[in-house]
């Protein structure tokens, strides 16, 4: 049945262009695996939190980094105003065969010279704010695994300002139909950012109300957080900086913990050299424990759609036999 769904659905994708000639859309796609190497002392769960690039076993694995695909498109409305449209579809274990699941970016909205709005289940803001800063998303050295805390908000509406100068702003609420408070509103994701020539800055901030919560104490998530962002980019070398303070987690009153990572990138030819290093203090709230992560990569551009990796992380806990270090090797295509 799942393998059908998921033929009828990129059968539908394709056949769209055709039949869309009012507007244009666009059918894309991430196809990303990976041969990784774990040395886990914990040999359970999942190392540092993230379920993107290892099952938590040691040794040898072939893993899956949210290989995906979706339809996306515009519609010119006439006097300046079009319409969008994005839906998208994540094939869970798909080093497997895979299973279908539509739990990513999915929203319709409007746009203008005054900003785009818009209504579904979409990146907050605030994960969208430091994107460009994060050199290792999805695999070992995942600003994640220290913590960091990025939420795709169900049930909500946005908005995002046009650039004015450099600077620009985005605002989202979220309102789920259980536990929300008595204006239907669960919570908040907040976005400001700013860039110009070389540099680039972000400050955001993300609350959600009540304990019991989709985006909080269920999924382990902060309550309210804020993250500052910073970067520069010139001649080949790029330099960023996050930091992010997480208060009152999943609903406990001072229960709180900060996170920071530096890293750093050269790009050569083909090819672009990534670092970087971060700590994670007073884990869960819990003054005293703590943890750093520093990670190494090399990037290598076959073209424009495809790329070779490969990346070294080593984590270390205070709390014994939490550590583990792991090397990856893949390849990534879009199309």
């Amino acid at each position: 049945m799942k393998k059908q769904l998921l033929a009828a659905a990129i059968a539908a994708a394709v056949a769209v262009p055709m039949t869309a000639s009012a507007g244009d859309v666009t059918l894309y796609g991430v196809v990303m695996m990976s041969i990784n190497d774990l040395d886990n002392e914990v040999n359970a769960g999942n190392p540092g939190g993230s379920a993107n690039w290892d099952n938590g076993v040691d040794g040898l694995s072939v893993q899956s980094h949210f290989t995906r695909f979706g339809i996306k498109g515009t519609e010119d409305l006439g006097n300046g105003l079009s319409a969008f449209f994005q839906i998208e579809f994540h094939l869970a274990d798909a080093e497997n065969g895979g299973n279908l699941n539509n739990n990513r970016n999915t929203f319709v909205g409007l746009a203008g010279n005054w900003g785009k709005v818009g209504i579904g289940n979409n990146d907050g803001p605030y994960k969208k704010s430091t994107a460009s800063l994060e050199l290792f998303s999805v695999v070992q050295g995942d600003a994640n695994q220290l913590g960091f805390e990025d939420v795709r908000l169900s049930d909500s509406v946005f908005y995002y300002s046009p650039n004015w100068n450099g600077f620009s702003f985005g605002a989202a609420i979220t309102m789920p139909s259980v536990d929300a408070n008595e204006d239907g509103v669960e919570g908040y994701s907040l976005a400001a950012t700013y860039k110009n020539g070389p540099w680039f800055a972000a400050l955001a901030v993300e609350d959600f109300d009540d304990g019991l919560t989709d985006h909080a104490a269920t999924l382990g998530r902060s309550e309210d957080k804020w993250r500052l962002g910073l970067g520069y980019t010139a001649n080949g070398f790029h330099v960023g900086y996050i930091y992010e303070d997480r208060d009152n987690i999943a609903g406990v009153d001072g229960a709180d913990e900060d996170s920071w990572q530096l890293s750093g990138s050269y790009t050569f030819g083909n090819n672009v050299a990534k670092i970087a290093y971060g700590e994670e203090n007073d884990i869960g709230g819990v003054g005293g424990v703590d943890s750093d992560m520093w990670s190494i990569g090399l990037d290598h551009k076959l073209s424009k759609r495809t790329k070779l990796y490969g990346v070294y992380a080593d984590y270390s806990h205070d709390t014994a036999g939490n550590d583990w270090d792991s090397w990856g090797v893949g390849i990534v295509h879009k199309f």
